[in-house]
């Protein structure tokens, strides 16, 4: 399952607000060989029969400020991924030097800020 949720508000021409909600729930996974030679490896005879991902959610917010000139606008604006800085599992990696199963986790917090130039 996948969803998500988009809402935007411009309380003026100059101003823009928007957010995204994402919800994705947690995908399967193969298992890995636990024991012998081939530890560390999937262990492709069990396909997806592994525990699932956690499932993954996040919430977005951008704000944007626009100047026009002339037929020109000039946009400035600063956007933050995953406000509440959770740290979704991407994926399930082997340790080589523990040699066990591990999370491997996204970024938690992503901002970033942009000019664009329209003409």
């Amino acid at each position: 399952m996948i969803g998500t949720l988009l809402i935007g508000w411009r309380p003026s021409a100059a101003w823009e607000l928007s957010g995204k909600v994402r919800l994705a729930s947690g995908l399967p996974t193969t298992p890995f060989i636990m024991t012998g030679a081939t530890a560390g490896q999937l262990d492709f005879s069990r396909y997806n029969a592994g525990p699932r991902l956690p499932v993954f959610h996040a919430l977005d917010l951008r704000g944007d400020r626009r100047w026009s000139w002339r037929g020109v606008q000039l946009v400035a604006y600063i956007d933050v991924q995953n406000i509440y800085a959770r740290k979704n599992v991407s994926q399930l990696v082997w340790n080589e030097r523990k040699q066990r199963v591990e999370s491997d986790e996204a970024l938690g917090i992503l901002p970033s800020i942009g000019v664009n130039l329209e003409f």
